[in-house]
């Protein structure tokens, strides 16, 4: 559960990026980490997108950090969950983990790439390996960003 200081850190942070008000963006972020809960990536990424096109266009440069920032400090203030970004291997860094009790999401942007690049790299560089000898299921997304419309344009799970 979310203490009450983070909870307030994400609603300030939520309102002053998006359009919505601070109610709107709390049920935004239990919805992703429902998600999550449930090994739903699409429903969560899904919200994600809606979230991430909320945000109004010269809020800031809205570059590959930016979306790995805003997608970190989510998952990372309003989660239970570990999560880790430039997750460090033997080959490479990938951009974001996310680890439950369970599953371990490993995530590859790129902006105005494809998708079926991000996931390639993650398996191009053996993101998962690392992770292999462990009990917990391993899933692998790759994401892309089109900046133009500045969201989420496609994932894949692999």
């Amino acid at each position: 559960m979310l203490s009450l200081s983070m909870a307030s850190t994400i609603k300030g942070l939520a309102t002053y990026y998006t359009k919505k008000t601070a109610t709107e963006n709390n049920s935004v972020i239990q919805k992703i980490l429902r998600a999550i809960r449930n090994h739903d990536i699409d429903a969560a990424l899904t919200t994600l997108r809606s979230f991430f096109s909320s945000i109004p266009y010269d809020a800031e440069k809205q570059d590959e950090h930016h979306y790995k920032t805003v997608f970190y400090l989510i998952f990372r203030l309003a989660s239970e969950y570990c999560v880790r970004t430039e997750e460090r291997s033997a080959a490479g860094r990938c951009d974001a983990l996310i680890e439950t009790n369970d599953t371990i999401y490993l995530f590859e942007f790129k902006q105005d790439g494809t998708a079926e690049e991000a996931l390639r790299q993650i398996d191009d560089k053996g993101y998962e390996i690392q992770y292999e000898a462990g009990a917990k299921t391993i899933v692998k997304v790759g994401v892309n960003f089109e900046k133009d419309k500045r969201t989420i344009e496609r994932w894949i799970v692999g």
